[in-house]
């Protein structure tokens, strides 16, 4: 998305990183019988095969959030991207 930023895309990285570091650690401590708050709920919507189906929404979704409510990418970076990264 064009109006994302740095901080955008921090905060929607950490969102999708966060989601699947939840969904493995309830998926391990359901296979040795450990019971974490909401167990029974994360584990059932959060399976560990289907964790990016919330988790790739939400990090897209936080992305342009925080994208939308901090400081614009300078234009020169813009510019930089669209001419050396996007072109090629």
């Amino acid at each position: 998305w064009s109006g994302a930023n740095r901080a955008g895309a921090v905060a929607g990285l950490t969102t999708g990183m966060l989601v699947t570091v939840m969904s493995i650690t309830y998926f391990i401590c359901g296979k040795y019988g450990i019971k974490l708050p909401a167990h029974e709920f994360i584990s059932y919507y959060f399976q560990l095969w289907y964790f990016a189906m919330f988790g790739a929404p939400l990090a897209i979704l936080v992305n342009i959030v925080v994208s939308k409510l901090t400081k614009p990418t300078p234009a020169e970076i813009k510019k930089f991207l669209a001419k050396e990264v996007h072109a090629h």
